[in-house]
Formats: C-alpha cells, structure tokens, sequence
C-alpha cells in the first residue's frame, strides 16, 4: 500500500467517525452550544480566581489606599455633581 493510498484511507476514517459522532446539525449545534457554556464558565471560574489573587497580592502590598482614596474622590465628586436627589 502506497502512502497516498494510506492518507487517502485514514481521511475516509475520520471523516466516517465524525459523521458518526455529528449525526444530525441539531446534535452538533447543542454539542457546541454545552461546549460554549462551559468554556464561558471556566473563564468566569477561572478569572474569580485570578482577581482574588491580585487582590490579595495587593492588600498585602498597601496598593489598596491608594484606590481607596480615588474612590473616595470620586464619591465627593458625584455628590457634589449630582442634579436630582435618589430616594
């Protein structure tokens, strides 16, 4: 068997397996559509993480302050701006 009879084999394999696997469009749109799902949930977890632990990292340095009192400017600058007052 020559290599390009071999090549030419293993496509007819694989793509017969993923005609297997994808049946219908309806089963493969909600195939994606879990696969996003849970790709937008890892990202969530996954950056919940990630700034819990730069907030730590800067709690732990004193970089808090300093945001702290941008904060508070900008708190005294929106009342001292605000037009109509909120119930």
């Amino acid at each position: 068997m020559s290599e390009s009879e071999r090549l030419e084999e293993e496509k007819v394999k694989t793509s017969e397996h993923l005609l297997r696997i994808y049946r219908s469009r309806k089963e493969m749109m909600f195939n994606n559509f879990l696969g996003g799902i849970a790709w937008a949930l890892g990202a969530a977890f996954g950056a919940g993480i990630v700034i819990a632990a730069v907030g730590f990292i800067f709690s732990k340095i004193n970089f808090v302050p300093i945001i702290g009192n941008l904060v508070i400017q900008i708190g005294e600058f929106i009342k001292q701006h605000q037009t109509t007052k909120l119930l």
